[in-house]
């Protein structure tokens, strides 16, 4: 093997060659750049610790779970899809979503919720619906909001967005709200418009 001579000319070009030296160097360079460099954004789904996007670990469909107390049915919850994470204490439903409330005896059904899509945080054990939210009370009474929560321990109903009560009484909108499942009693944290429809 001949040996390599810095900066000899290279017969056929007459540039010069680059010498062993130099092209280690260049190596070096070349890998501390690529050790240096900031690795590809991976894509949604593949090995993302974003909870939000990717596949869900868990999914079922036509969902049904219910909620006891003492052994008596006190909500009944269904919905076309269910989705979780196992990172996550938080079932997601989807694709409508409808919830049956009980008396305390569970004999009759006093108020049913519909919304488009809710949470269920089963380790706080609350419901949050949200998206076109109505709640209709077995005595005809009516709540429309966006976001509405129900917290089992309580089994009161709350919501921080605006809200319309339709009942026997009247109309009521507001901002802010407080009220039992059955809609026999609530509170309006910021009232807007009261009209009295009552007779007598």
């Amino acid at each position: 093997m001949w040996p390599v001579r810095p900066s000899t000319a290279d017969r056929r070009t007459g540039s010069p060659r680059p010498s062993d030296s130099a092209v280690g160097v260049r190596i070096l360079l070349l890998a501390l750049a690529l050790a240096c460099s900031t690795p590809d954004e991976q894509p949604p789904g593949e090995h993302s610790t974003d909870l939000g996007t990717g596949r869900p670990d868990q999914e079922a469909w036509d969902v049904i779970k219910e909620v006891t107390r003492n052994g008596k049915l006190r909500a009944r919850i269904t919905s076309p899809h269910l989705s979780k994470n196992d990172r996550e204490y938080v079932s997601r439903l989807d694709g409508g979503v409808s919830v049956v409330f009980y008396s305390e005896s569970a004999d009759s059904i006093i108020s049913t919720l519909i919304s488009q899509k809710a949470l269920i945080d089963e380790g706080r054990r609350i419901l949050t619906a949200m998206d076109s939210v109505v709640l209709e009370s077995s005595r005809g009474s009516l709540l429309y909001t966006d976001t509405l929560r129900w917290e089992e321990e309580t089994e009161m109903i709350q919501g921080p967005s605006k809200v319309r009560i339709v009942s026997d009484h009247g109309v009521e909108t507001g901002i802010g709200f407080e009220a039992t499942s059955n809609l026999s009693t609530w509170t309006l944290k910021e009232v807007v418009t009261r009209i009295d429809t009552s007779r007598g």
